[in-house]
Formats: C-alpha cells, sequence, structure tokens
C-alpha cells in the first residue's frame, strides 16, 4: 500500500471510532482522549496530526492542548456535542442519490442512522456527497423559512450545517444528474 492509502485508511477507522463506536471512553461533548483513540486505531501522535490537518471535511477537533479529539459531525450514536444553536443561512443544499427523491417527496429528508441531517453551504459539496451515494442531486433547502417555522441548526465546522429533520414543504429539487 501506498502511503497515501494507508493515511486513508487509518482516518476512516479514526472516523469510525469517533463516530460510531461510542463507549464509556467518551467524555462529554464527544471528546475522547487522544492517547485513547491512538490505540484503538493503531496510530502515532504525528499521523493523527496529519489526518487532522489534512481532512478536507473539517471532520475532526483537536482540543486546544492536543489531548482530546472528537469528530465533529456525522455520529450513529445520540451524543451530546454541545452544539450552539445558530442561525442558518436562507438557502442551504442537500445532496443525495436521484433514487432517494420520491421517497424524500414524500417523507423529508430524514437522519436514518446518522444524528442529523448534513447540509451544505454550496452546490459543489453538495453534489460531492451526492456522487457517495449513486447518481446525484441537489436539493435546495429553504432553511430561512425552517428557522422562521422554529427548526433548529447548529454549524460545527464552516460550510457545514445539521438539523434533526427536513419536512418535504422546505425542499425543492435543483440539479439533477440524471436528467
Amino acid at each position: 500500500k501506498t502511503i497515501k492509502s494507508k493515511m486513508k485508511a487509518k482516518s476512516k477507522k479514526l472516523s469510525y471510532v469517533l463516530r460510531h463506536q461510542f463507549s464509556e471512553e467518551f467524555l462529554p461533548g464527544g471528546w475522547l482522549a487522544v492517547d485513547f483513540a491512538l490505540s484503538e486505531v493503531g496510530i502515532t501522535m504525528r499521523e493523527l496530526e496529519i489526518i487532522v490537518a489534512e481532512n478536507d471535511k473539517g471532520r475532526y477537533e483537536l482540543s486546544y492542548d492536543k489531548t482530546l479529539i472528537r469528530a465533529l459531525y456525522g455520529h450513529s450514536v445520540d451524543i451530546d456535542l454541545d452544539y450552539i444553536p445558530t442561525a442558518p443561512p436562507d438557502i442551504l443544499y442537500h445532496g443525495t442519490a436521484s433514487t432517494n427523491y420520491a421517497s424524500i417527496l414524500e417523507k423529508g429528508i430524514v437522519s436514518k442512522n446518522r444524528q442529523y441531517v448534513h447540509l451544505s453551504e454550496d452546490i459543489d459539496t453538495a453534489i460531492s456527497v451526492g456522487q457517495r451515494h449513486g447518481l446525484p442531486i441537489v436539493l435546495k433547502i429553504d432553511t430561512r423559512k425552517m428557522a422562521q417555522d422554529g427548526c433548529i441548526f447548529f454549524n460545527p465546522k464552516s460550510g457545514i450545517w445539521l438539523t434533526k429533520y427536513i419536512l418535504p414543504r422546505y425542499i425543492e429539487k435543483m440539479i439533477d444528474e440524471s436528467d
């Protein structure tokens, strides 16, 4: 394996540990001791710093003293991440597979096995997310109206927005690669 592919595999394992393998080792806010994470993933501190710094999705956060680490989003376990509700921009985007569209029109966007629905500030990111699931579509979300109606949003990292659920009335299909 190349160094790049080895680091990608280690990053995926770290992601799994921090987002899906919740245990009593976790501290409030979703934090995990770096020493424990290093041993669970089988990486060095230097490798951890590289993974955090080079992650293009801004998935991880190290504490100021580098003794704690957490994933900022994407958890499949119910964990209080101490997010502060934040007013969203008027419009955000959600990328998904075109095969999900009929269900979304009927049921809205649900988090399924994740804690939150993920939204993007830009169309290109939404397309990229949608491509991971199949032929992508981009949905335009009227987040201004959602917020006015009492929906709560969180912004754990620049460009990434989270909410619990999106009703169909707030959704407009914008880009469909299958057309």
